[in-house]
């Protein structure tokens, strides 16, 4: 089905560093939360956020897809390089937001704090220059042909779904690099982190 590939894009952008199962409403936090809780707590606050931004892109950019099925061949890839384009510029709105108030939160209380945290704003810093990327590259998309710009706007689409995995080990990783496990243990315990980062919890 023409379009396909869009939703796919979308989907899978929605899905980096594995915060489908994310709840977005605030659960209560615990009565005497540990500062690894807090961290854990305000660090998901922060993923949660940056989800239901990108996520809200996703589907903009999917309805403006759909809608344009019945234009002609010409006409439809051009809404889609704006579809793809707008929602690129979303995201990386939304994740260099992510990244500023991620850096605020500074790292965790455990003892090789800087190492987790630097981990942490990597993968966002990566995520950013991605998406700032691909954005760049759907630009300079000519529309003329109409098949050749589906194709290099499906390889843009695709892309996306390597950069998801790669993004999702350096979360991963960044958790990891607490060797008491203790920082592990908080994310499991606090709600908003259930399925966040992988894993790692």
């Amino acid at each position: 089905m023409r379009g396909r590939w869009i939703v796919a894009c979308a989907s899978v952008a929605i899905g980096v560093s594995s915060l489908g199962g994310v709840a977005v409403a605030a659960r209560p936090s615990q009565e005497s939360p540990t500062p690894a809780g807090e961290w854990a707590h305000s660090v998901c606050g922060v993923l949660v956020n940056w989800r239901g931004d990108v996520e809200r892109a996703a589907t903009d950019a999917t309805n403006s897809t759909q809608k344009a099925r019945k234009l002609s061949a010409s006409a439809k890839v051009k809404q889609t390089k704006q579809a793809i384009g707008a929602f690129l510029g979303v995201a990386m709105d939304g994740t260099a937001t992510a990244e500023e108030n991620l850096r605020a939160i500074g790292g965790p209380p455990v003892a090789n704090s800087a190492d987790v945290e630097d981990a942490l704003l990597a993968s966002f810093d990566q995520l950013a220059s991605f998406f700032k990327s691909s954005r760049d590259r759907t630009q300079t998309v000519s529309t003329k042909n109409a098949k050749q710009a589906q194709g290099k706007l499906s390889s843009i689409a695709e892309a996306i779904i390597t950069q998801s995995d790669e993004v999702q080990s350096l979360m991963n990783s960044a958790v990891a690099k607490d060797a008491s496990g203790g920082l592990s243990g908080a994310i499991a315990a606090e709600p908003l982190c259930a399925d966040v980062l992988g894993g790692a919890a």
